[in-house]
């Protein structure tokens, strides 16, 4: 799917590397600033809801010196939030070394207004020039990740009305989409709590 779609759009997108990225490639994951003379680079873009109001200020975010410190030396994969760690694991698995994700790659601190600024009016380019872009739309804050790892099983008593003596238990297994289809989602999707944010509706729709 991947491949068929880079051969498809590949003409639709210019070659081009966020200011700043999350190097996934080692069990280390570091912040990283582009600079100007440095090649375009792979990267997967995640876009997904930070939650409450009181969730968005919690989660883990570029807003103290010493949370950009922490970045830029390596930062345990452990202690990232749940729907990024998600993400870790799924470029990883795609051998996607580089992750752009707003609330670490954009400063979040009150006097960072011009990075924020700067990145608005480029978000259509990042999107658009994702390798993979993840829509995390199962996941309604930061805090849940978006891998289903164990499928629900459910187990059922049956008793045949034919055949007396057959009886025993029925087992079923709750299986999840893995993804949609974007031709078929709706305008209620995107007025659900889990994703009613700009942004999750801006990464469909500037992704290749």
């Amino acid at each position: 799917m991947i491949g068929s779609c880079l051969h498809e759009h590949s003409h639709l997108a210019e070659r081009f590397r966020p200011k700043r990225l999350l190097d996934a490639q080692r069990n280390a994951i570091k912040l990283v600033k582009s600079e100007p003379h440095e090649p375009p680079v792979d990267y997967t873009a995640l876009g997904y809801c930070w939650g409450s109001e009181t969730d968005s200020q919690a989660q883990l975010r570029t807003d103290s010196n010493e949370t950009k410190r922490e970045l830029s030396l390596g930062f345990d994969k452990k202690r990232l939030p749940a729907v990024i760690k998600d993400a870790v694991e799924v470029i990883r698995s795609l051998s996607i070394p580089y992750l752009w994700v707003d609330a670490l790659c954009i400063r979040q601190d009150k006097s960072a207004k011009n990075d924020w600024e700067e990145h608005t009016k480029i978000m259509n380019k990042i999107y658009s020039n994702a390798y993979v872009t993840i829509a995390a739309t199962s996941s309604p804050s930061y805090k849940v990740g978006f891998l289903r790892r164990n499928n629900p099983t459910i187990y059922l008593k049956y008793h045949s009305t034919l055949q007396k003596n057959i009886k025993g238990y029925l087992k079923m297994t709750i299986e999840y989409a893995s993804y949609y289809h974007i031709d078929k989602i709706s305008n209620s999707t995107f007025k659900s709590s889990e994703i009613y944010r700009g942004l999750i509706y801006k990464t469909y729709f500037s992704s290749k």
